[in-house]
């Protein structure tokens, strides 16, 4: 039978001023205040240097957690990303447990399992900026957004469990598992391209370089094993593309594989699909003025390829 996870309910919360946009403390204590607008995740601790966030007890899967950090050890950089002073940077741990030292050379939960970090922005001291910060999240997963206003660019990322197996059996065999694969989406310190679904080295794909998005999963059959991800190629047709005669958007499941031998089918993005055409921050509503999608995408200025966050 398909896999029993349950139906997300997307929130996307309000754009947020960073107060020192070349600060990555300020641009993490923003960051902080973004996830307090969502009403199904928190802040679990936070200290100088990195912030621990979590679904609410309540949660299906309360366990999981996200690291964001700066300065964070070199150890604990997940290869293709390399460690940078000014750069925000994201880790998951499915499980939980005790935070330990999120700066150490040591995973930080121990022995519960840790993807180590990859790099969730530009370098913010170094001239890339994050003058704005915004969120969509769910009950079991969360995504970061991040603008350098002056050039309209955009750096973020997602994490939680983010891949819906084809049946419960697919999922990655850790717990609150059912269907679920866990992981994280993250651009790197590549723009979030406009055209991102012409190409599989763009945004939910996995490239080969420190600047280069990149997307691992906890593997179903391994789940201590946490691995990059490559999205299906996709052929775009001219505009207006997914929308009907009738001017009904449509966005479509994306699947992903893993890179490694085997090439075995994880599953899709959750509710999480491919779109086009539209611009940053667009929502899509029904007849009834009800929120149904939420759109991610290379600018607020231009349209281009759509992630859309869709309501079921």
């Amino acid at each position: 039978m398909p896999a029993t996870a349950p139906t997300l309910t997307w929130q996307m919360t309000a754009l947020r001023q960073v107060v020192a946009p070349t600060d990555p403390q300020s641009v993490l204590d923003t960051v902080a205040l973004c996830v307090g607008d969502v009403t199904r995740w928190e802040v679990k601790s936070s200290a100088a240097g990195y912030v621990e966030l979590g679904p609410i007890a309540a949660s299906a899967t309360p366990n999981v957690r996200l690291l964001i950090a700066f300065g964070v050890n070199a150890a604990q950089v997940h290869a293709p990303h390399t460690d940078v002073a000014g750069v925000l940077y994201m880790g998951i741990a499915p499980d939980g447990g005790t935070l330990g030292d999120p700066f150490g050379a040591g995973a930080p939960y121990g022995v519960a399992r840790w993807s180590g970090y990859w790099r969730l922005t530009g370098d913010i001291d170094g001239g890339q900026d994050a003058d704005q910060v915004f969120c969509i999240g769910s009950d079991e997963v969360l995504s970061l957004w991040f603008e350098e206003a002056a050039s309209d660019d955009w750096f973020g990322g997602v994490g939680g469990p983010i891949i819906l197996g084809p049946t419960d059996a697919d999922g990655d065999g850790g717990a609150g598992s059912l269907g679920r694969v866990y992981g994280m989406c993250v651009s790197g310190s590549t723009l979030i391209n406009g055209t991102f679904w012409n190409s599989t080295l763009q945004f939910t794909s996995s490239g080969g370089g420190n600047d280069d998005p990149v997307v691992g999963v906890f593997e179903p059959g391994a789940p201590a094993t946490f691995s990059d991800v490559d999205r299906y190629a996709m052929t775009i047709l001219a505009a207006p593309r997914q929308i009907t005669a009738g001017g009904t958007q449509v966005s479509f499941p994306v699947g992903v594989f893993l890179e490694n031998a085997p090439l075995n089918y994880v599953g899709v993005y959750r509710q999480m699909r491919f779109a086009t055409d539209g611009r940053m921050r667009t929502i899509i509503q029904d007849s009834g003025a009800v929120d149904k999608s939420y759109w991610v995408s290379g600018a607020t200025l231009s349209d281009g390829d759509v992630w859309s966050f869709d309501q079921g």
